[in-house]
């Protein structure tokens, strides 16, 4: 057997009840993607049960694999075979993979906007390096607006005296102030991923 690093991958579909053979000389076996559980034998070997992200390295050459579907539906397999110590490093996984950004410890820290008698301010500009803003309001009793845009409506987010808001968002941050008085509004951004 040629010890040159060799590798085929071959795609094909099996119907239900169906075989498919492959004669070719080998030393591993992987199945790279599966629609389902399936049975294979390399040589005359019995079949075992086999399925995406598993491989076979034999300790000798075989020269012929065979795949039978046992399922009920068509069967579509994306498999690999060769010999020299060539491996396919995909990621397989059955079902959907989650995920969740985490935090970075970044914490910007801002000094408190004056926003004027019936105008619009932004507190936060755009940054998508950004994961949350939060917001305070320091005045006792006066009512402001967070908003996406610059609108000078009390529409968006009501944000009464002394309350605070903590907004995930990485897009720009403005207040609008209805009152007939400046008020304050402190900030802080904390950093994404």
């Amino acid at each position: 057997m040629n010890q040159h690093p060799q590798y085929r991958s071959y795609t094909f579909s099996i119907a239900p009840g169906g075989v498919y053979e492959i004669a070719r000389q080998a030393q591993f076996f992987t199945c790279i993607e599966a629609t389902a559980p399936f049975k294979v034998a390399f040589n005359d070997a019995p079949k075992t049960d086999f399925l995406a992200g598993l491989s076979f390295e034999a300790s000798t050459p075989f020269n012929k694999v065979r795949i039978e579907n046992d399922g009920a539906a068509d069967l579509t397999i994306t498999a690999g075979l060769g010999v020299g110590g060539i491996r396919d490093a995909r990621f397989v996984s059955a079902a959907p993979i989650e995920t969740k950004p985490i935090a970075r410890p970044d914490l910007t820290t801002n000094a408190p906007v004056s926003v004027p008698a019936g105008q619009v301010v932004q507190i936060a500009a755009d940054d998508t390096a950004r994961h949350e803003v939060v917001v305070r309001n320091l005045i006792l009793t006066e009512r402001v607006w967070l908003e996406g845009a610059p609108t000078a409506a009390a529409s968006g987010f009501p944000l009464d005296g002394k309350e605070v808001a903590i907004l995930t968002t990485s897009a720009a941050v403005h207040v609008y102030n209805p009152s007939g008085v400046a008020i304050e509004i402190a900030t802080f951004e904390i950093g994404g991923l």
